[in-house]
Formats: C-alpha cells, structure tokens, sequence
C-alpha cells in the first residue's frame, strides 16, 4: 500500500523498488480531524505528506513573488516536498 502510494508521486516515481522499499520503511501514517491545520507558512519543513486518503485544502499559497490560487488535493497527491527538500520555511498553509 505504502509502495504504490509513492509510486504516485511524481518525483519518485523512477526511484527502483528496492529505493521506494527503504523509504516505505520509514513512512509514519498520520491520521488529521477534519478542519486540523496540518503546516503553518513560515514553519521550517520538517516533513513531506502523501495523502493515502480524503482531501487537503492548500491555501495561502506563495513562492517568492509568485502567488498560486488555493486548491484541493486528494488521494495521490503531495505536499510539502519543496521546505524538506530546500531547507525553506513552508510555502503555504
């Protein structure tokens, strides 16, 4: 399950099965109440989420001088990857 939902990913999804493997081991599912504020723009980017299931509002949206509408990510999609991987604060609530 943990291995398809990061074959989903598009970043990952070239990675060998035995790469994803070492990252599944390493997965922690985390269960969030409906409305639970989940990152905070300007938060340090601690770690990087793939929602297995229901849905994500993504809102204040902004990268530089670039601002970005609010959307709405369901199973599949990612975020968060950007402040893990640079080491910048959250880009978005």
């Amino acid at each position: 399950e943990k291995f398809d939902l990061l074959k989903c990913v598009n970043f990952l999804k070239d990675l060998s099965p035995p790469d994803l493997k070492t990252l599944t081991n390493v997965m922690t599912p985390k269960i969030f109440a409906e409305d639970e504020v989940l990152v905070k723009k300007g938060d340090p980017g601690d770690a990087f989420y793939v929602i297995q299931e229901g849905e994500v509002w993504v809102k204040d949206i902004s990268v530089g001088h670039a601002i970005y509408e609010d959307m709405v990510l369901g199973p599949g999609k990612y975020f968060g990857e950007r402040a893990l991987v640079t080491s910048e604060p959250r880009a978005a609530n």
